[in-house]
């Protein structure tokens, strides 16, 4: 979550639904294992810059808070 602006972000959602700490960690860390997996079976290395652009493809509601928590983004 330190190193992923998404990852914060995510956690933040979660929190603003009202879930304790811990079920937000878990709610980054099933999502980081699916990205992961992914990455395992296509066996591609990790892009902060391609899981941003699957994000904006898929719809993700996502991204639309990373934009708003972060600003200096580039777009």
């Amino acid at each position: 979550m330190r190193k992923e602006g998404w990852g914060k972000t995510l956690y933040d959602q979660q929190r603003a639904k009202k879930k304790g700490h811990h079920a937000c960690v878990r709610s980054v860390a099933f999502k980081l294992m699916r990205i992961y997996f992914r990455c395992w079976k296509d066996h591609k290395c990790y892009d902060t810059n391609l899981y941003q652009e699957a994000l904006k493809k898929h719809g993700s509601g996502l991204i639309g808070q990373l934009k708003k928590a972060d600003p200096t983004n580039g777009e």
